[in-house]
């Protein structure tokens, strides 16, 4: 493998990045880094209206220095490393830290069907009020799906993570490919609340990450949404930069 490779995977909430990143994270030579500019991304914006902390007190779990977090998910690895995994919410990712960085990490895109993402969001009452699209990240995520294929000259890989569940080995094998590391068959299954996601575990935030977190494997059920006509107009907002997004995604036969 190539020393000092930085995968970056982004992501909109509730698009079953945290399952992914655990897969990646049973790999011998991978080091998973899990949201990391979620403190800095706070430290601007401000406390949000579902966290049950400041910025300032999430510092014991969150770098809060967006500079340090650039130099991290850019610079050395740790020892025993040869590549890092990075699970990156768009939202978080915000335009006060520049783009220049991304062009030194192998991006690709996580995408799912925004009636899920929304109404798994409302669902899990991540929100109070009426919930807008800043807070799905539809709007963030094109934008910066657009930014990354300027910066790089190429459009970046785009993964639906329904097709994945349903077939994860076929699904990973061509991602580890594409993303030039070794697959393993160890990536299909794991301990629940292992240690590959650590600064979630302890934090006040593991409560989002319950199934992820006590999950084993990928596993994929066919829902019928009852979805609240409340949240439509939301819906018909995003549906747009998904489908622009979805017309890019990996197919396999």
């Amino acid at each position: 493998m190539t020393s000092n490779k930085h995968i970056a995977m982004w992501f909109c909430p509730r698009s079953r990045s945290t399952v992914i990143a655990r897969a990646f994270g049973q790999l011998d030579e991978c080091v998973v880094y899990d949201e990391p500019f979620y403190g800095a991304y706070l430290a601007i914006k401000g406390q949000d209206n579902y966290l049950p902390q400041k910025p300032e007190e999430l510092s014991k779990y969150s770098e809060l220095d967006y500079k340090k977090v650039i130099n991290k998910i850019t610079g050395k690895l740790p020892d025993g490393a040869s590549f890092s995994f990075q699970k990156h919410n768009t939202k978080h990712a915000l335009p006060e830290f520049g783009r220049d960085w991304i062009k030194q990490l192998k991006n690709f895109f996580l995408i799912r069907n925004p009636q899920e993402t929304i109404y798994s969001y409302w669902q899990a009452n991540y929100c109070q009020g009426n919930l807008k699209i800043d807070k799905v990240g539809w709007l963030q995520h094109f934008k910066l799906f657009e930014e990354v294929q300027q910066l790089t000259g190429e459009t970046p890989l785009v993964i639906d993570s329904n097709e994945l569940v349903k077939a994860p080995r076929k699904y990973l094998q061509f991602l580890c490919t594409k993303l030039g590391v070794n697959y393993s068959e160890k990536m299909l299954d794991w301990k629940p609340a292992d240690n590959s996601l650590t600064w979630v575990q302890g934090s006040p935030y593991e409560h989002w990450y319950t199934n992820a977190l006590n999950s084993t494997k990928f596993t994929y059920e066919e829902k019928k949404l009852d979805f609240p006509n409340e949240l439509m107009p939301l819906l018909d907002e995003c549906m747009p930069y998904y489908q622009k997004i979805f017309q890019h995604r990996l197919v396999i036969n």
